[in-house]
């Protein structure tokens, strides 16, 4: 059963956020997160640690949500088994998602 985390990546660096310690705040995001957990993006931090901390826990959550006090929830990417179990509207998107032709057909 995954648990859900959030996560204030303010909390993962001092005053500043720095690139030269990005490695040392990816380590903290994945420690935070854990294994195949729901886990939620949260706080003040520069848009750069965002897409990172994502990139980091590509694979190891279950489940990634942004939160916004402007937006609220917003589902970055969802691994959830039941998803692909049902024949709801993900099936559909994965469906619409792919090439309907060969970028070679016009060369």
């Amino acid at each position: 059963m995954s648990t859900r985390i959030v996560i204030e990546l303010n909390i993962l660096y001092a005053e500043t956020a720095k690139l030269i310690e990005l490695d040392s705040y990816l380590q903290k995001a994945k420690e935070l997160a854990g294994d195949g957990n729901e886990v939620v993006l949260t706080g003040a931090a520069p848009v750069w640690l965002y897409l990172k901390v994502a990139h980091a826990l590509h694979g190891k959550a279950k489940k990634l949500i942004y939160r916004s006090p402007v937006t609220g929830d917003i589902v970055i990417f969802d691994h959830s088994p039941d998803l692909w179990t049902d024949k709801g509207i993900t099936r559909k998107m994965v469906k619409m998602n792919r090439p309907r032709f060969s970028l070679f057909a016009f060369l």
